[in-house]
C-alpha cells in the first residue's frame, strides 16, 4: 500500500493524484482508495501464483483478475464506480501495476456508452 499512499493523498474534499486534484465526498474518496487497494492486493496475489515477466503473461494475469472481479458483483460495481468517479488514469496511477494497465483497457470498455 506504500505506493498507493504516495499517489493518493487525502485532503478535506479532494484526492491528489500526481498533482491533479479530484473533488469527492468522503465516501467517494474512501471507496476509491479501498478499490485501488483491493485491486493491488488481487494483482499481488495472482502475480505470486502466475508469472508476469512477459507481456503475454501479464495479459493472462489481467484476464484472470478481471474474471475474479466479475465473479463478485459488488466488487465489480465498486471497481466500475471508482473508474467512473476518479477516471481510469487516476486508478492506473493509484494501482501502479503493469498488469492493471492492461486490465484497465478492458474495464474502460465497460464504461463506454
Amino acid at each position: 500500500m506504500h505506493k498507493l499512499v504516495t499517489f493518493l493523498t487525502l485532503h478535506n474534499k479532494s484526492i491528489n493524484v500526481s498533482g491533479k486534484l479530484y473533488d469527492f465526498s468522503i465516501e467517494q474518496r474512501q471507496s476509491i482508495v479501498e478499490v485501488a487497494k483491493e485491486i493491488q492486493d488481487l494483482l499481488q496475489q495472482l502475480s505470486s501464483t502466475y508469472p508476469t515477466k512477459t507481456d503475454s503473461q501479464r495479459v493472462e494475469v489481467a484476464k484472470l483478475a478481471v474474471q475474479q472481479i466479475e465473479k463478485d458483483p459488488t466488487f465489480w460495481q465498486r471497481v466500475l464506480a471508482a473508474s467512473k468517479a476518479a477516471g481510469m488514469e487516476a486508478l492506473r496511477e493509484a494501482v501502479d501495476n503493469p498488469v492493471f494497465k492492461i486490465m484497465s483497457v478492458t474495464l474502460e470498455s465497460f464504461l463506454e456508452p
